[in-house]
């Protein structure tokens, strides 16, 4: 039931996006699978936070964990631009509007944390517990 209820969750936030920022695409199928690899890349970030790195700070403490948290985080952000950025390659061609590289990590992290910290807040206030919003 946990896992229909991540699945759904998750669904639900990736239509929410796709049809936010579908503007930013030039194609549907582009806009798909950006949106698929950037909302994957939370899901694994919040599954993350939810399971490992909270042992970490259970075994190592707080700094150990947000030092955890933190360069888990980079390491997928880093891989989601750069997987978006080929996919753009492959399915349109080079983008004429790309920001760069420095601008697409800055706010795809920044869109990482939020749905992490969101997650803790929905974990915490409603007591679904950390595996609820991790599929």
């Amino acid at each position: 039931m946990r896992r229909v209820l991540a699945v759904s969750i998750w669904g639900g936030i990736f239509l929410l996006a796709l049809f936010t920022f579908r503007h930013y695409h030039p194609t549907w199928a582009v806009a798909v699978v950006a949106t698929g690899l950037l909302i994957g890349s939370y899901a694994i970030a919040v599954s993350l936070d939810a399971s490992l790195i909270r042992r970490v700070r259970i075994r190592r403490g707080v700094i150990a964990s947000l030092g955890s948290l933190l360069l888990t985080e980079t390491i997928l952000t880093v891989g989601v631009v750069v997987a978006i950025q080929v996919a753009y390659d492959l399915m349109w061609g080079p983008d004429p509007a790309r920001f760069g590289f420095a601008t697409n990590f800055a706010t795809d992290f920044l869109g990482m944390n939020l749905f992490v910290f969101g997650a803790r807040c929905v974990r915490r206030v409603s007591g679904l517990g950390t595996k609820t919003l991790a599929a």
